[in-house]
């Protein structure tokens, strides 16, 4: 395992000796002259920003320097963030050392709590709210995130209230609508075309048929 940490060595608190450097070298002290740490392939394989992984937690607090390469803020049901305003690393990892812990440590405790919960007793809610919503474990009913509707929160819907498939079914019956008003005005017309024809069918044959007038 090794640890890399960057700063701004112009405005930061540490040494500028503390850099890649002297990792490697702490690293090959421990594990050999061969072993040379590899970061690009550490992110290659565990994703790097982009997590595939469940059920994982990051805890930050505000005036922690390494938030700054940390995940700040959720990226789904599984993958949580958490920022604790007013702390600095590991506050949430051992508060029992500071009995005069701030409320936003206090709630941001209660909170991690709640989700390892949730993860070790999944909720008894339908399709676990599709992800789209949050689980009363106690009533078993899908408080929905806005956008979202239904027992199971699986249902988007439009900014008009409709849903995806309402939309669809209405999309549906304008095309038929128009469909329809088509074929009828089609209809309406080639019907008085026919009737124009007729008229000038039989007038041509009562002008035809007329005997020829015979003088006195």
């Amino acid at each position: 395992l090794t640890d890399f940490s960057t700063f701004d060595h112009a405005t930061g608190l540490f040494s500028p000796l503390l850099n890649g450097t002297l990792y490697i070298h702490s690293c090959q002290d421990r594990f050999g002259d061969d072993v040379v740490p590899r970061p690009q392939w550490t992110n290659l394989y565990y994703g790097g920003p982009l997590i595939g992984q469940t059920n994982i937690l990051f805890t930050n607090g505000e005036y922690d320097p390494t938030q700054a390469v940390s995940i700040t803020s959720d990226l789904g049901r599984s993958v949580r963030a958490i920022v604790i305003p007013g702390t600095a690393h590991g506050g949430e990892l051992c508060p029992s050392l500071y009995p005069d812990n701030p409320q936003p440590l206090l709630d941001a405790i209660q909170t991690i709590g709640d989700i390892v919960s949730e993860w070790i007793h999944p909720p008894v809610c339908p399709r676990n709210c599709s992800g789209h919503g949050r689980c009363d474990p106690q009533f078993g009913v899908c408080c929905c995130d806005d956008g979202y509707t239904g027992t199971d929160c699986g249902t988007h819907v439009s900014s008009h209230g409709f849903s995806r498939a309402d939309m669809a079914i209405m999309g549906l019956c304008a095309a038929l609508a128009s469909v329809i008003v088509v074929l009828t005005i089609t209809f309406l017309t080639l019907g008085r075309q026919m009737r124009r024809a007729r008229g000038s069918v039989r007038e041509s044959v009562e002008y035809r048929s007329l005997p020829p007038e015979i003088p006195h």
